[in-house]
Formats: C-alpha cells, structure tokens, sequence
C-alpha cells in the first residue's frame, strides 16, 4: 500500500478553465519551472489528493490568503514524480483560519507530454436545410495556419 504523501502548491498563473490563454511547453522541466516561478505557498505531507465532484481541499489558511491564487499543482511522491494540475473553481469560508478549495483538472497541462497532435484538418459540413443555425458562416480564406 502507498503512502500518502502529497504536496500542493498554490499559484497565480494566467490561464483559465476555458482554456484561452493555454500555455505548450517544450518540456516536462520547463514546465514544472514556470509552475514553480509561480508558486504563492506549498502545503507538504498532505493526504491522498482527488479532484472531482464536491471534492475540496481543506486548507488551514483563511480565505483572504487564498484569493491571489487561482490554480494548484500537486503530486504525491511515495506513488511519482509526476505533477497534477487544476485550476480553483471556487473557495468555501469555513471559518478564520479554515477554507475549503474546489478544483477542477486541468488535463491539458497534466497530461500535454503524454500525447501529440499530428498534422490534421478539419472538414466543415452541415445539412441543407438547417433551420436552427441563423448565424452567417463566413470562413477565411487565406493561408493554413498551426497554432502551438
């Protein structure tokens, strides 16, 4: 069995769960360091971390520290050294020095080495008769561009 041994860390970084603003690192090391040049405060030796569903971390912080950051970076290193991101959907005041935090995952950032994207295209159709699109489809034209 493994012991949990999780560090989160809290940080400030400009992107957002709609994901504009997404980051391509060259990397695992580059990563990790931009992560880390952002990092506000670190909790060590935390239990097991999940991310889902109603699922909060119970920090020992007040809320007031917390609002300059919108995102964590977490690994448990008894099971990897791989690192987990996601961003803070939203805090819950528990009390003065009590706050719960709710993430989301971000799966891009976590798991962005773990597959490519191959030279692709994408081929746009619709029906004939599409009575419930009544916005102007006006495509570009010009040169094909790839965005990474």
């Amino acid at each position: 069995m493994i012991t949990p041994n999780t560090i989160i860390r809290f940080l400030n970084v400009p992107f957002s769960s709609s994901q504009n603003n997404v980051l391509k690192f060259s990397d695992i090391n580059s990563q990790i360091s931009y992560m880390e040049s952002r990092v506000n405060f670190t909790l060590a030796n935390c239990t097991y971390q999940r991310e889902g569903n109603g699922e909060f971390i119970k920090v020992v912080k007040s809320m007031d520290s917390l609002y300059t950051c919108n995102y964590v970076m977490f690994q448990n290193s008894n099971f990897s050294n791989k690192w987990f991101y996601a961003f803070i959907e939203k805090m819950e005041y528990v009390n003065a020095q009590v706050t719960h935090v709710y993430l989301k995952m971000d799966s891009y950032q976590s798991f962005q080495f773990n597959f490519s994207v191959n030279a692709s295209f994408i081929e746009r159709q619709s029906f004939a008769t599409d009575y419930f699109n009544t916005l102007v489809d006006t495509v570009s034209g010009g040169d094909l561009k790839t965005v990474f």
